[in-house]
């Protein structure tokens, strides 16, 4: 009777054995090529309810790499912890006009690749440490790159802006450019430092017009600054500022101001209604009264986010500074 028991088990062993020895081959065999011949160590599959996969190994030569390919077996996100990604990999997941794009050529090594929604991201680190992004669109055209605060070659600016916008005065605030991100059809995000090395980002659209700026120090940038619309703190020092002349509706002096010492009233040497239709096709809305504060005159409005804030204008009527409210 034990025997019988023993060779049942054995059995049940033997055949638990083959299930999983299959179960591997058919997810090896899911597996694209070029996965395939990375020899990856330890691997983990996970099948996900849309038929996509997720696939984590060890590359033989140390590292970890993590791989989300969709129910088709095509890639995803490919990710390379603490190594760079394998050429060998790069090479068959990016076209060859994304290979072959100047912009590539700054990468000391690449980290990471996401294949979403027509849009291919590439992720990695510059020979001088700081992080790059670049992004192409479906055609293999650069839309979009961040060189965290490396200037960016003249090139790669002249190949991703207008004619228009490179001979504008907004380029010229601008003693380099590290990022560069193309907005939906003729929008422009460009950010950078100025002679004194405060951060300056401006919007314009394809014909060099001016759309919003911001200037600071540069703490500011991620979640709740200006490039991401979220709640907004100061938009920067006064000052030597980039002066933007924005222009809409509604603008009028505040007759209500009155007590205590102040500031001289500047003397106006601009006309508020042609300010006031220039900041409305900038976007702005939602005018309230224009008032006296210290030497500056300031005056509330909507930004073309929707956002209320505080915009600060000279004496020539061009805007210094944006605050949220």
């Amino acid at each position: 009777m034990s025997r019988i028991r023993l060779t049942t088990s054995a059995a049940i062993v033997a055949l638990g054995c083959a299930l999983g020895g299959a179960a591997l081959a058919q997810d090896a065999a899911r597996m694209p090529a070029w996965l395939q011949g990375l020899d990856l160590q330890n691997v983990q599959t996970e099948t996900k309810r849309q038929g996509g996969q997720e696939i984590e190994g060890r590359l033989p030569g140390g590292g970890k790499i993590e791989v989300k390919l969709d129910r088709d077996g095509n890639p995803v996100e490919i990710e390379a912890d603490d190594v760079p990604l394998p050429q060998q990999v790069i090479d068959a997941v990016l076209p060859d006009a994304v290979r072959g794009h100047e912009a590539m050529g700054l990468f000391a090594r690449i980290q990471d690749i996401k294949t979403e929604r027509g849009r291919i991201e590439v992720e990695g680190y510059q020979q001088n440490g700081d992080d790059l992004e670049l992004e192409f669109d479906a055609e293999g055209r650069l839309v979009a790159i961040d060189a965290d605060d490396t200037a960016l070659p003249q090139s790669l600016v002249d190949a991703l802006l207008p004619q228009a916008v490179l001979g504008s005065d907004v380029l010229g605030q601008f003693a380099s450019i590290d990022e560069i991100k193309l907005h939906g059809e003729g929008r422009f995000r460009v950010e950078g430092r100025d002679e004194t090395g405060q951060h300056v980002r401006v919007m314009v659209d394809q014909d060099g017009r001016l759309l919003r700026f911001g200037r600071d120090d540069g703490s500011r940038k991620g979640p709740g600054g200006w490039q991401e619309r979220g709640a907004h703190g100061e938009r920067g020092a006064h000052g030597d500022a980039p002066r933007a002349r924005f222009h809409g509706e509604g603008m009028r002096p505040d007759p209500r101001r009155s007590g205590g010492p102040r500031a001289e009233a500047p003397e106006l040497a601009f006309d508020p209604v042609e300010v006031n239709q220039r900041l409305t096709e900038a976007g702005y809305s939602g005018f309230g009264l224009l008032r006296q504060d210290g030497p500056r005159l300031v005056l509330e409005a909507q930004n073309p986010a929707g956002e209320p804030v505080t915009l600060e204008l000279d004496s020539a009527g061009e805007v210094v500074r944006e605050t949220a409210r």
